[in-house]
């Protein structure tokens, strides 16, 4: 799988926070003790015999990372760890901790390293099934007992260390920012990657797949929908780890539904920009509840933490779950936004808001049906009256269809379309606190 990476404004840097006990002390906090140090930065037998061969800065590089792997279960980025742990372990293998600054954290010996501590600890990398899974752990073991959100995330990582799972490095993010700020501005880049962790699930329209077809020989191409489980799966695994981290990391996080609805703001509101008109705010982390139902389970988990909103695909049955988690003050009612609100019918998706004409050639356009809009029962959900038309279908490879080609469907998109649009967006903005 290959990316071809072009500019875009560069993000925010910011310095990753460590979990937990005496390690998570950084520079620029209190002093260590020296029974902490010893406690936390002594190595074992085992862990001297892994330094056997190694010199200077790549011996140092490599004893500060396995201690601190074997304490965190995770690997440090570059500053994270203070001078005075870094001078404990240098003295403990005779190299001069000055050599500390010369080790690279990005570099193929690096990733070599942390390959050993893996093997040497009994750890692997986290899968996207082990992120449901957590996901699912926190739910119904944690959550009941524990609404904060910062004790969350220290339970998720506690978990993640009993079940010897290594979350994703923070490194793997800079090297996307690395591409991003430093290379792609001036050069065009292509990468290419079997890791999830390295496709930037924002930007999937740069994604090319190359596979090797029998009697066809190697091809490359752009739908990712028609390529094989294996050659998805990557994708699949870099979208779903992205969005499972935002509930993690965001401070403020809209709820949606599902995944097709993240992929139609996200397009319809870089397409508003670039018309000078009123997009989403950058600050929403856009979060998917997995369906209606699992709504008030996530509101109630992080309401109280972080600044929630949510966007509501409103049914004939009504939301009255929803409802009461605005009666009971869990959720503010300036933060829940219908959507019926801004399509002037008693129900509506996401989906409605492009009109019945755009998504009907839409669904043309991505191979998934040739439906008129005579053929379709009255009603007004455009979803619900397909559904009762054709069956249920696959929303998401319509939005996928869309954001892969937007240069070329979005012009087709109505002036009232654009205007429910940047009207949804206007209000969801006027949340942030």
């Amino acid at each position: 799988m290959a990316t071809d990476e072009g500019h875009q404004t560069p993000e925010a840097r910011t310095r990753p926070v460590p979990t937990g006990g005496p390690a998570a002390v950084g520079p620029t906090g209190p002093r260590w003790t020296r029974e902490e140090l010893g406690e936390v930065w002594t190595l074992g037998p085992d862990e001297h015999a892994l330094l056997a061969g190694k010199r200077g800065a790549t011996r140092l590089g490599f004893a500060v990372t396995l201690r601190f792997f074997a304490r965190e279960g995770r690997f440090p980025a570059p500053g994270e760890i203070d001078e005075d742990a870094v001078e404990y372990v240098a003295s403990q293998v005779d190299v001069a901790g000055s050599e500390y600054r010369a080790y690279d954290h990005h570099g193929r010996t690096a990733e070599y390293h942390r390959s050993q501590i893996r093997d040497a600890l009994g750890f692997r990398p986290a899968t996207i099934g082990d992120a449901e899974e957590l996901a699912s752990w926190l739910l119904e073991e944690v959550a009941p007992q524990e609404y904060d959100a910062v004790r969350l995330k220290e339970a998720a990582y506690a978990r993640l260390r009993a079940l010897k799972i290594e979350p994703p490095t923070p490194g793997r993010v800079d090297r996307l920012r690395f591409i991003d700020e430093r290379l792609a501005p001036d050069h065009q880049v292509i990468h290419t990657t079997h890791s999830p962790f390295m496709v930037d699930a924002t930007r999937f329209e740069k994604v090319r797949t190359v596979e090797d077809t029998d009697g066809e020989g190697t091809k490359i191409g752009a739908d990712v929908l028609a390529v094989g489980s294996d050659t998805r799966f990557p994708l699949q695994a870099a979208l779903g780890y992205q969005l499972s981290q935002t509930l993690f990391v965001a401070p403020d996080n809209l709820i949606v539904e599902g995944p097709s609805d993240i992929v139609y703001l996200q397009v319809l509101s870089s397409h508003l920009r670039s018309l000078g008109r009123t997009g989403l705010d950058d600050r929403w982390a856009i979060v998917p509840a997995g369906g209606m139902d699992k709504i008030p389970a996530l509101v109630s988990l992080f309401g109280s933490q972080l600044n929630l909103a949510v966007i509501l695909d409103v049914g004939s049955r009504g939301n009255q779950r929803v409802d009461s988690l605005v009666t009971r003050g869990i959720l503010e009612p300036t933060k829940l936004f219908p959507l019926t609100e801004i399509t002037g019918s008693i129900e509506a998706d996401v989906e409605d808001l492009f009109g019945v004409g755009f998504y009907l050639n839409l669904l043309r356009e991505s191979g998934v049906a040739q439906v008129e809009e005579s053929e379709l029962p009255p009603g007004p959900r455009l979803l619900k009256r397909l559904d009762q038309h054709m069956g249920r279908f696959d929303h998401y490879r319509p939005a996928v269809h869309l954001q892969r080609e937007q240069g070329v469907l979005l012009p087709g998109l109505g002036a009232d379309a654009l205007d429910r649009f940047e009207s949804l967006f206007e209000k969801v903005n006027g949340a942030l606190e």
